[in-house]
């Protein structure tokens, strides 16, 4: 898979199981490699979004990259936890294809519900 500037990016495998991705041209990985998702979740759900305490929230993402940080806030809102109006922001966006075919995004349960609002 390659991002919108050719730039290698190859599937890597974390500590806690889950996936990020190593970008080939500045040799680095998306997330922790000791875990993406239990970077994530101790990031920025439990010391942001919770840490906050409000049923409500206005979030800006600035640096989407793999959507992981939008699919964990996903998943508390589906949870009934809370609801959120979120935006994001990227300048090297992966393209539509290579997000939806990637391992990243395989079992993410709003992968279909993406690809239609991409399609629309």
């Amino acid at each position: 898979m390659a991002d919108d500037q050719g730039v290698l990016l190859t599937p890597q495998r974390t500590g806690d199981g889950s996936l990020t991705l190593h970008h080939g041209l500045l040799d680095t990985t998306y997330h922790s490699v000791h875990g993406a998702v239990q970077e994530s979740t101790h990031v920025f759900i439990k010391a942001g979004l919770e840490h906050l305490g409000k049923s409500h929230v206005d979030v800006l993402e600035v640096g989407l990259g793999t959507g992981l940080n939008l699919l964990l806030t996903w998943v508390r809102c589906m949870e009934g936890k809370c609801t959120v109006d979120y935006s994001a922001l990227e300048t090297h966006p992966l393209t539509q294809i290579d997000w939806i075919n990637s391992d990243i995004a395989r079992n993410w349960p709003g992968r279909d519900c993406m690809r239609r609002s991409w399609n629309a």
